[in-house]
C-alpha cells in the first residue's frame, strides 16, 4: 500500500482563509490509512499554529484600527448617507475585532481551533513514525554533510529529521507533499537515497496535495478543486505587507516572521 507524507507547512496552511479547509481535511482523513507522518511534523505543526494564531489576530487588529476610520469634515458630516456609512464602518471594525479574539482564543482553548481538531483525528489514524537518538543523530550528520533535504543558513535540522525517518519508518513506496525548497528542488536525489536505503520507491515530490493522493491511489476531486480556487504558494502575493505576511516567498514556510524565515533562513532585503 503506498504511503503520503504530508509536510507540516501543508497543515499550517490550513491557518489561511480557506473555505473549503474542513471538506479538505475530511478528505484526507478518509484516506487516512495511506498517510505517514512524523513526530516531527506532529510537533513541528502544535508549535508553529500558535505563531500563525497570533500573527493572524494581530492582522485583523491592525486592518480594524488602521482601514476603519471615516473623514469628519463638516462638509462630509452634511452629505447624504454619512451616518449609514459611519455604521456600516464601525460593523466592519466589530467585525474584525471579534475575528481577531476568536483567533487569540484558538491558542488557549484547543477545542475551538477547528483546524487542530481535524489534525489531531489524523494523528490517531495515520502511521507516525516516532522520533529516537539515533534518528537525531543522523539528522545532525546529514545537516553536517549538507546532504538533501537541507536548507542553507538553518540551524535547526526540521527537515532533515523528516527525512531521517521516513527513510526509516516506511513500509512501502512514498510520495511527499511539501511546499518546502529543500525537498522540492532535490527530488532526483532523494529519490536515489530512498531507493538505497528502502529498497522503496519514491514516486512523486509535489506541492500539491491532490497531485501526491492521486499518485498513492487515493484521488479526491475535492481537494483538487479546492486547490485550484486558490493560488499556488509559490505564486501567492504577500497578506499584506512584508512584515506582516504569514509565508515566506521562499520556501512557502509559514513560519516567516516579517525578516527571516525560520524554515530555509531565507531573508527579504528588499
Amino acid at each position: 500500500m503506498s504511503l503520503v507524507y504530508i509536510d507540516t507547512n501543508v497543515f499550517l496552511g490550513f491557518y489561511q482563509l480557506s473555505k473549503d479547509r474542513l471538506i479538505v481535511f475530511k478528505e484526507i482523513l478518509d484516506r487516512a490509512q495511506n498517510v505517514i507522518l512524523t513526530q516531527q511534523t506532529v510537533e513541528e505543526f502544535r508549535r508553529n499554529r500558535i505563531v500563525i494564531l497570533m500573527r493572524l489576530a494581530d492582522e485583523f487588529k491592525d486592518l480594524a484600527n488602521k482601514n476603519y476610520s471615516m473623514p469628519a469634515t463638516a462638509v462630509i458630516r452634511e452629505l447624504p448617507g454619512f451616518e449609514h456609512c459611519k455604521m456600516t464602518n464601525y460593523e466592519a471594525k466589530d467585525a474584525m475585532l471579534k475575528i481577531a479574539q476568536e483567533f487569540g482564543s484558538w491558542i488557549d482553548e484547543e477545542a475551538s481551533d477547528l483546524v487542530l481538531t481535524e489534525f489531531n483525528k489524523l494523528v490517531n489514524m495515520a502511521t507516525i513514525v516516532p522520533t529516537d537518538a539515533s534518528l537525531i543523530e543522523r539528522a545532525h550528520t546529514r545537516k553536517l554533510l549538507g546532504q538533501p533535504p537541507t536548507s542553507k543558513d538553518k540551524y535547526t535540522i526540521g527537515d532533515e529529521l523528516n527525512w531521517e525517518s521516513l527513510l526509516q519508518g516506511a513500509t512501502d513506496d512514498v510520495a511527499v507533499v511539501s511546499r518546502d525548497k529543500s525537498f522540492l528542488n532535490n527530488r532526483s536525489l532523494m529519490a536515489a537515497e530512498f531507493v538505497q536505503r528502502t529498497g522503496k520507491n519514491l514516486l512523486l515530490v509535489t506541492d500539491s496535495l491532490s497531485e501526491g493522493l492521486k499518485t498513492v491511489g487515493k484521488a479526491s476531486e475535492k481537494i483538487k478543486s479546492a486547490e485550484e480556487s486558490l493560488p499556488s504558494p509559490a505564486s501567492q502575493t504577500p497578506l499584506f505587507d512584508k512584515y506582516s505576511r504569514l509565508r515566506c516567498l521562499n520556501c512557502g514556510s509559514m513560519t516567516w516572521n516579517g525578516a527571516r524565515c525560520f524554515d530555509c533562513g531565507f531573508m527579504d532585503d528588499d
